[in-house]
């Protein structure tokens, strides 16, 4: 259904939360040339951080455009710090520049949500 609203609505942006979740390299696969769909990483990285999927979320994060991907934390279910953390190391493994970084943290939310 996600699909076909936001093909339909191709001014109007959509989030995925947390990524898709489990099914992060699923809803990747199939919104990803959708150019109104974002997608907040809040909790991801400490959910799947255990987990095998732990590699589909940073497959994803290195793939998908930079500017479509945002910071969450998922507070009070997660630890925003440890989100911080988990993230930044990620982004840091994949040597983003500070412009990339920004858009995750800050300014892809700002411009999605205003």
């Amino acid at each position: 259904g996600l699909i076909q609203i936001a093909k339909s609505q191709p001014n109007r942006n959509f989030v995925i939360a947390h990524a898709g979740g489990y099914r992060i390299i699923e809803y990747f696969d199939h919104t990803r040339e959708l150019e109104n769909v974002h997608y907040d990483l809040s909790l991801t990285t400490q959910y799947l951080s255990d987990s095998s999927l732990y590699l589909d979320l940073k497959k994803f994060i290195k793939w998908i455009e930079k500017d479509r991907i945002m910071f969450g934390s998922d507070y009070p279910y997660a630890s925003p710090m440890k989100q911080f953390g988990s993230i930044n190391m990620i982004l840091r493994e994949f040597d983003l520049c500070n412009l990339e970084q920004e858009k995750v943290y800050a300014l892809n939310a700002k411009r999605i949500y205003g």
